[in-house]
């Protein structure tokens, strides 16, 4: 058995944050995260089977590859409001985040049958020569926002009232093909979109 494996990871990273004091009383923050990479990752291989006298009847040759390249991005707009009266608050935010990316998957497989004195080691024909080539492209998005409000009371009961908001949204298309037929046909069985 012997094999070349590479792998190359490219990761790059940014963040900021502002924060603004309007006034005394109110301020305004702003968060923002971003990160995008590439991965690249092949691997090569061959490998024999042996009887036991040690005869080479059986040879399989492995091709994998996978491309892809993602992002993510995150961000956040908080407005703070402070009141004259201690205790009472509010504030309000909203977000979005968005990650996803292309990925491109090649897997080649091929066994072959090697003649051996007097033996036959069979395998069904499925097991056989394998070359799917799978592209996939995919996004999820996320809409995000809240209000709080802070109203005391008395000096040890407080009025809280929250409202929450979120909306998420996924994109995904798998496509597995079989680069072996001319017309590139789409293996529907192995194929998703959603």
């Amino acid at each position: 058995n012997n094999g070349i494996n590479t792998n190359i990871i490219e990761n790059h990273r940014l963040s900021f944050r502002i924060e603004r004091e309007l006034d005394s009383l109110n301020t305004v923050i702003l968060h923002v995260n971003g990160k995008f990479g590439n991965k690249d990752q092949s691997q090569n291989s061959n490998s024999g089977f042996f009887n036991n006298i040690d005869e080479l009847f059986r040879n399989q040759t492995l091709k994998q590859s996978y491309l892809g390249h993602n992002f993510m991005l995150s961000s956040a707009m908080i407005y703070r409001k402070k009141f004259k009266k201690k205790g009472k608050n509010f504030a309000l935010s909203a977000s979005y985040n968005r990650n996803g990316g292309p990925q491109n998957t090649i897997l080649k497989s091929s066994l072959s049958n090697i003649p051996v004195s007097g033996q036959t080691f069979p395998f069904p024909s499925q097991y056989g020569n394998l070359n799917l080539n799978t592209d996939f492209n995919g996004n999820t998005d996320e809409y995000k926002s809240s209000i709080l409000y802070v109203q005391p009371l008395s000096k040890k009961l407080y009025l809280e009232t929250f409202y929450n908001f979120s909306l998420l949204s996924r994109f995904g298309d798998r496509n597995v093909f079989n680069p072996v037929n001319q017309s590139n046909n789409r293996i529907d069985s192995l194929s998703r979109y959603y």
